[in-house]
């Protein structure tokens, strides 16, 4: 479910962006960073808690390359790295920015989460509809 200007993430090989999951690496050594900018849900009804993330738009700092990605091909770049690089990820609409985090539903969906902070505007549900 990749859409957007087909830009692939810059440590990411063609066939991930192109929506295949990333292969397993038993050791990551260098980091790279997204930030996300926005979310896919339920036609923009964000705080509906019966409906899951379809996608994330996010921009990679260092490169300025940006996408919409789905949900589960994000989970497993913070999971799994993506070629021996680590990644991460996190929401800045106001300092300090706030992390990511992969948490899990009752009934098994994996998901981005961001940390708690003091504001709510760093929260992924108030980012804007993509």
């Amino acid at each position: 479910m990749q859409t957007g200007n087909g830009t692939a993430f810059s440590i990411l090989p063609r066939n991930i962006n192109q929506g295949e999951a990333a292969p397993r690496k038993s050791r990551v050594k260098d980091v790279a960073e997204i930030e996300i900018t926005g979310i896919r849900k339920d036609h923009g009804n964000h705080e509906n808690p019966f409906e899951a993330v379809e996608a994330y738009r996010w921009v990679e700092p260092s490169t300025g390359k940006s996408d919409i990605t789905a949900r589960q091909i994000v989970v497993d770049w913070i999971d799994n790295g993506i070629n021996g690089v680590r990644v991460t990820a996190f929401v800045h609409r106001v300092n300090p920015r706030a992390e990511c985090f992969v948490n899990q539903s009752s009934r098994g969906t994996r998901f981005l989460q961001t940390r708690s902070d003091a504001t709510e505007s760093n929260n992924l549900l108030k980012l804007p509809e993509c």
